[in-house]
């Protein structure tokens, strides 16, 4: 495989958001990769926060830093409830938990089942 600069750029964002996501005491942090140009996005970060205030607290700091030193405007979803916040930040997807609510949804599974699935029908 090719590696090539927008993946190094991909790469460095993730390494950003994971430092940023560690220092404001996310927990459970994972990254998933996806195959190239099967889908919207390259990686997908998944964190807990402890609380709907720190979940809304971590998608702020994590769109700051975004803007800030990659000039990266994201779009999300869920500031209401503040459960579940989802920052589209283009190459990466953000998906920001209670843990609770992270529990019920299970991404990690989902997409490893997913990936699974096509894996099997090529």
């Amino acid at each position: 495989m090719k590696y090539d600069s927008q993946q190094a750029q991909t790469d460095s964002v993730v390494k950003s958001l994971i430092d940023r996501l560690e220092e404001l005491k996310a927990e459970d942090i994972s990254v998933i990769e996806f195959e190239k140009n099967k889908w919207l996005f390259d990686k997908a970060l998944i964190a807990t926060g402890s609380s709907s205030r720190h979940v809304a607290t971590l998608a702020d700091k994590l769109c700051d830093l975004l803007k800030e030193e990659y000039s990266i405007f994201t779009k999300s979803e869920g500031y209401q409830a503040a459960e579940w916040i989802l920052i589209d930040a283009g190459s990466v997807i953000i998906n920001i938990f209670q843990e609770e609510t992270r529990r019920k949804y299970d991404l990690e599974e989902i997409w490893k089942k997913i990936g699974s699935a096509e894996k099997a029908l090529k």
